[in-house]
């Protein structure tokens, strides 16, 4: 991973980002290159539901997904259905709020600079860029770790019993060719090998919201111990790890600047975050602001 001096205009960003090389023996399944931007180089790389861990493991918020998810079910049924693939549900809970075991990256590097300029004006922001090789929103492995809340129901339980519950359920079908139907000791080394780091997915369009930002996301599994699934534990994942390709420090002087700079690219919060009516309105009254200022 690559550290260059800091960023402190769109331009020098854009050269940087451009002079990021795929590298990748695969040319008919070329890794794609995502973005994640973070207000402060502090924040290590964890999804909301691993970031605010109780002191008292009982009340962890991976001890609780279940009843996040369910909740906000509860709640907004239309807005949150039940469907035979969770990374897609987890996805759009993740868009309006909900803890979730999603990481929010993006294909477009500028929505990334934006999100590493837009808080913690007194910080370094960063951007990561990765080269990831994508699943989409219906690969088996990706919604079974989406679904860990259901098929351990929030307690430690054996690799045995994840993945026999996990085989029953609609996603995991095309798992379940000949070959490997009848073998379990296969289906569950195939699914601890592809467990071990983040997987990253293309899940569609959910939300307007999730469109305008060229959403894309890594989802966490839970981490594996002795054959033993330990449920309110998610993997960690270092900004060391080789899929991270660069890192981009962004000077917090240079912050204001170039989320002003930004604006003429159409990168603004209410753009963003299109489908929130409350931001949109608030973006509308600021701008009225700037144009005739209180006397």
């Amino acid at each position: 991973m690559e550290e260059q001096q800091k960023i402190q205009s769109i331009s020098q960003f854009i050269e940087e980002v451009n002079s990021i090389e795929i590298k990748s023996e695969m040319r008919m399944f070329p890794p794609k290159l995502l973005f994640r931007g973070q207000s402060w180089t502090n924040f290590k790389l964890v999804p909301s539901l691993g970031r605010y861990p109780s002191q008292h493991w009982l009340n962890s918020w991976t001890s609780v997904e279940k009843d996040l998810v369910q909740s906000a079910q509860q709640k907004f049924p239309l807005l949150f259905p039940d469907t035979d693939y969770p990374v897609i549900l987890l996805a759009k809970l993740q868009h309006y709020g909900i803890y979730t075991r999603m990481l929010d990256l993006t294909e477009n590097a500028l929505i990334a600079l934006y999100f590493s300029c837009n808080k913690n004006e007194d910080r370094d922001g960063e951007v990561l860029a990765f080269q990831a090789s994508v699943c989409s929103a219906y690969d088996p492995i990706a919604n079974i770790v989406a679904d860990t809340y259901r098929l351990t129901s929030n307690a430690m339980t054996t690799v045995e019993n994840y993945y026999f519950r996990a085989m029953n359920r609609p996603y995991s079908s095309r798992l379940l060719y000949p070959e490997r139907k009848d073998d379990m000791r296969r289906g569950i080394e195939h699914l601890i090998e592809s467990t071990q780091k983040p997987i990253f997915l293309e899940v569609g369009t959910v939300c307007e919201r999730q469109k305008n930002q060229g959403g894309y996301f890594a989802i966490f599994p839970s981490q594996i111990c002795e054959g033993e699934v330990i449920a309110d534990t998610l993997i960690k994942f270092s900004k060391d790890d080789p899929s991270v390709v660069k890192r981009l420090i962004i000077d917090k002087n240079s912050k204001a600047t170039i989320i002003e700079q930004l604006k003429r690219f159409g990168i603004t919060k209410e753009f963003l975050f299109a489908d929130d009516v409350d931001t949109v309105l608030k973006g509308i009254i600021d701008e009225q602001r700037k144009r005739y200022p209180e006397s």
